[in-house]
Order: C-alpha cells, then structure tokens, then sequence
C-alpha cells in the first residue's frame, strides 16, 4: 500500500488518483519492452484514524500488486528482480516529484 504521509491527503480522491496515474506513468516508460512481469494498481478505501475525529477520516491508499513469469526458477526470479527494480525507480520519481513540488 502506498499512501501520503500527510494523511489528510489521502482523503481527497484526486491527489490518491493523481498518485496512481504518476506511478503509472513512470512504470510505463522504464522498461516498456519488459513482458514477463506486470504491476497492477488498485485504489482501495481506508479509515485514518490517526486524523482527528473532526476531520474526515475516509479515504483511499494505492495498493500495487505484481507477478513475475519465467521458465525457470532462476528466469522467474531474475524477472522478479527486474521488475522490483522497476517499481523502485518508479516510486523514487513520484517520491522526488512530490517533494519537488511541495519545496516551490
């Protein structure tokens, strides 16, 4: 699950969509030749129930879910790989311009 620090971001649809489609975007242009493995998003609901109860406490947290296929043990972790190196720079991106924004 992948969610905003700020919790009270995770109680505006747009900014977990927004959050979706970035990670998309990047995880799309990486490695778009890459076919043995698969990232899937999904926007699921959440309580936070950190946030005080005059708060909205309601919201939505990306889940990514993956799979990895290979002929071989060895092929399909070393796919595995790829791909976890793939989310990492993916999630780094979005990381970086998220903190990017908030320091202008």
């Amino acid at each position: 699950m992948i969610l905003y620090r700020d919790l009270k971001l995770n109680t505006a649809l747009e900014y977990v969509q927004w959050l979706t489609n970035a990670s998309l975007h990047y995880l799309n242009h990486i490695d778009p030749d890459f076919t043995l493995g698969i990232v899937g998003t999904t926007i699921m609901q959440a309580n936070f129930i950190d946030l005080p109860p005059t708060e909205k406490q309601s919201g939505n947290q990306l889940q990514i879910s993956f799979w990895a296929w290979g002929d071989s043990e060895d092929e399909t972790m070393a796919n595995l790989d790829r791909l976890f190196g793939n989310m990492d720079f993916a999630l780094r991106s979005v990381s970086n311009e998220i903190c990017t924004s908030m320091n202008k």
